[in-house]
């Protein structure tokens, strides 16, 4: 008897991607010949792993007890050692500092080798993968990056930063790229806990733009949306030297705040039963001296509300109940109104990674290394796409738009037995779904 019949299906479908030879590249991390566990057969493994519902390593005791799993794996699953020590075969030879010149010593917080930037990449394609097949207009690129925080500091990288919520703990902050039309992850880039957004973060953004770019073709709209964490000029000159639109919350430092409480020019856009306004609109022709790119500046917009209370607001009016907040934008043709309401699209972003935190385990690891980290989280992404791709091939409708739960329910914890067939075949008899849909 086994509970994830549906492993079968996906295992099948990784099959169809021709995924173990894009997996092949990573056998070089694990040379000779006396290897008996490839970095294939490993990276397949944790795959399975983490689709049918796991979060750590440690986690496939509990499932070496299927039977479909033990199949899968030709009958002989590896020791945990063995697991954990090939997750950290993604940690980047260091020099030791006794011998190494200053300029030449690696610092845990320093980016991992080629090998996880290939292992992030592949995740990152499986998610553009999901934009194929349709003729797109317009593709939103939501950035955020989020706290992790763990138990120790003796974890690699896990260091006291921003923590709204856990103060003073250690934690992971990664960045992670999503695509607000699929849901999927277009981009994860794991950081320090002491990392704040700045130049680093800009060319792993580039580097999703330009996937998705190769993906959707030159007629298609692309919008990347930050908080205000994106409002750096450098930033917004790369994204328009890269010809895509952006819309940005703004940070509001006094000139802008002193720009907002003298403007005059107050648009309503919404009011009360009463006639009184709910939302006014306004363009500011504010500037600063860094975002002049080519003789242009970004549009300003000015967004004041009464109703508004998620997110930061700002109370700059005395003689009205309402809160400020303001934009950036590219974007010279669309109306102010759809500017500010695609920026409260990005709100989605936010369920993705509560969905990224509770069923994928994103911010459980389980190692103190943190290119293992780096790379099991990977991992998790590229599972994650993965289920997404399943999902739209085998279900129909309203059903793609399922939570991870729900994918797992339908997709992969289906209840099942193997059995012996004639010629001492292996035949997987699965109970009856009645939300599979007919095949054709």
């Amino acid at each position: 008897m086994t509970a994830c019949a549906g492993l079968a299906d996906f295992d099948t479908f990784l099959d169809q991607l021709d995924l173990d030879r894009k997996l092949a590249a990573f056998d070089l991390l694990k040379p000779g010949r006396m290897a008996v566990y490839s970095m294939t057969f490993q990276l397949r493994l944790l795959l399975d792993l983490f689709a049918s519902g796991h979060t750590r390593l440690f986690d496939l005791e509990a499932l070496a007890a299927d039977p479909l799993l033990a199949w899968l794996c030709q009958g002989a699953l590896p020791s945990l050692d063995t697991l954990y020590r090939d997750v950290q075969r993604f940690a980047r030879p260091r020099v030791e500092p006794s011998t190494a010149p200053l300029a030449e010593r690696t610092a845990p917080s320093e980016p991992t080798s080629t090998a996880l930037s290939s292992l992030e990449t592949l995740a990152a394609a499986q998610g553009v993968a999901l934009l194929g097949g349709r003729i797109h207009q317009r593709v939103h690129l939501d950035v955020d990056p989020t706290v992790l925080p763990l138990s120790s500091f003796g974890i690699e990288g896990a260091e006291k930063g921003y923590n709204p919520r856990a103060r003073g703990r250690p934690s992971y902050h990664p960045l992670l790229i999503t695509i607000a039309e699929t849901r999927a992850v277009v981009g994860v880039h794991l950081r320090p806990g002491n990392t704040s957004f700045g130049q680093k973060e800009i060319e792993p953004i580039l580097q999703a733009v330009r996937r998705v770019r190769q993906q959707v073709g030159p007629t298609c709209l692309i919008v990347v949306r930050v908080d205000a964490a994106g409002d750096c000029a450098a930033l917004l000159e790369a994204l328009t030297r890269e010809g895509v639109y952006y819309v940005i919350k703004a940070h509001v430092d006094a000139k802008m705040a002193a720009a907002i409480s003298l403007c005059d020019a107050w648009r309503t856009t919404d009011r009360d039963a009463f006639g009184q306004p709910l939302e006014q609109i306004a363009e500011l022709g504010f500037t600063r001296p860094d975002w002049w790119l080519d003789g242009k500046r970004p549009r300003v917009l000015a967004l004041r509300s009464k109703e508004r209370e998620n997110g930061k607001q700002l109370p700059l009016f005395d003689e009205v109940d309402m809160t400020v907040s303001v934009y950036l934008t590219n974007d010279p043709l669309s109306e102010t109104e759809d500017l500010v309401r695609q920026y409260d699209g990005r709100a989605e972003i936010e369920p993705r990674i509560a969905e990224l935190k509770n069923d994928w385990g994103i911010g459980e690891v389980s190692s103190t290394s943190f290119a293992a980290n780096a790379a099991v989280l990977a991992l998790k992404i590229l599972a994650y796409n993965l289920l997404l791709r399943l999902a739209q091939q085998k279900l129909r409708g309203a059903a793609k738009r399922w939570s991870t739960r729900w994918l797992r329910r339908v997709l992969i914890h289906v209840p099942g037995r193997l059995v012996r067939g004639p010629g001492r075949r292996r035949i997987l008899r699965r109970a009856p779904q009645p939300t599979r849909p007919k095949r054709e």
